[in-house]
């Protein structure tokens, strides 16, 4: 008897931390993040076909991918040829009345959120075919939408410098944080210390030298993916791309698409994507150990859109 009130104890015991264990996994999951920051998800069209004078309605939800809050989200439904808007609703859009329904006028049918904070919003769009005498036959219509943002990324470097006199080869080895989430990237190109080969193969290791200066690229490239729309031009305006250092500084000798602004070094040209910034680095001050290591730290900014079209068959009203 004490045996089976044992055994009851223990099964209850662990049906309890079953249980709990199923809690935590279901309330406390984390959100996976993804560089497709902005998406169109639940996407859905109430008739492909409607009739001529008839509604017909697009709706879908606005979700946010990205590790941080959006700024400058804007919908546009830029593009409804003949046909009219009857109503159009976007969750807590900062250009929305207070139920969230949009102010409808002519050729700005568009939701507005100068910063977007939340998982997900809410969007639909209530469309008028057109008349019947403008559809005597069925007839193909398209609506086209832009969904454009401002994002940013950021990305370090860690670049082993020696003096070559104590030490002709460091220790530590060149290294760069994860990707930020972000539908652009940014990857850095290091000075290259020695190559060699191995098996037929050519091993490249990267560090700098004290008192002379070495180049340093930084490869900016499009990660995003075209699912999510047809990807709008692709650039980095001059002064959105940031770097800061303790330890570094532009040489002055050698051509830098940098220039010093108190106490960041700011890009001094447009960067399209995919492109290239360089420039050249030395020490900002003379160091007595044989091997340094120092930080780069890059942060870009940039606009971001892409372009979603919807087609329809409108059908003439029978007589």
């Amino acid at each position: 008897m004490v045996n089976a009130k044992k055994t009851l104890i223990l099964l209850l015991v662990l049906v309890v931390v079953v249980s709990l264990s199923g809690c935590d996994e279901a309330y406390g999951e984390e959100q996976q993040y993804d560089d497709n920051v902005i998406t169109i998800e639940y996407y859905s069209v109430s008739s492909l076909k409607p009739y001529a004078e008839r509604p017909t309605t697009i709706r879908f939800f606005l979700r946010n991918n990205g590790q941080y809050d959006v700024e400058n989200l804007v919908v546009d439904f830029f593009n409804i040829q003949d046909f009219s808007v009857t109503d159009m609703y976007c969750d807590d859009a900062d250009n929305a009345l207070s139920t969230g329904m949009i102010q409808i006028i002519e050729g700005n049918q568009n939701c507005t959120y100068n910063t977007f904070e939340d998982y997900e919003k809410k969007v639909w769009i209530m469309l008028m075919a057109p008349d019947n005498d403008k559809i005597p036959k069925p007839t193909t219509l398209r609506v086209d939408y832009n969904v454009s943002y401002d994002y940013f990324g950021v990305r370090e470097a860690h670049i082993p410098i020696v003096d070559e006199m104590t030490i002709i080869k460091p220790m530590s080895k060149f290294t760069q944080t994860a990707h930020s989430p972000s539908p652009i990237h940014v990857s850095f190109e290091p000075p290259v210390g020695d190559v060699r080969i191995e098996d037929g193969v050519e091993i490249k290791e990267y560090w700098g030298t004290q008192n002379e200066p070495f180049e340093l690229n930084m490869n900016f490239k499009h990660v995003g993916s075209s699912s999510v729309g047809t990807i709008g031009k692709l650039e980095i305006e001059e002064g959105n791309v940031k770097l800061r250092s303790s330890g570094l500084s532009i040489f002055s000798g050698l051509p830098c698409d940098f220039t010093v602004s108190g106490d960041e070094m700011v890009s001094n040209k447009e960067v399209e994507i995919p492109g290239t910034l360089t420039c050249y680095f030395v020490l900002s001050n003379e160091n007595p150990l044989p091997e340094v290591t120092e930080t780069l730290q890059a942060e870009f900014t940039f606009s971001y859109n892409f372009v979603r079209s919807q087609e329809f068959e409108v059908q003439p009203l029978s007589d």
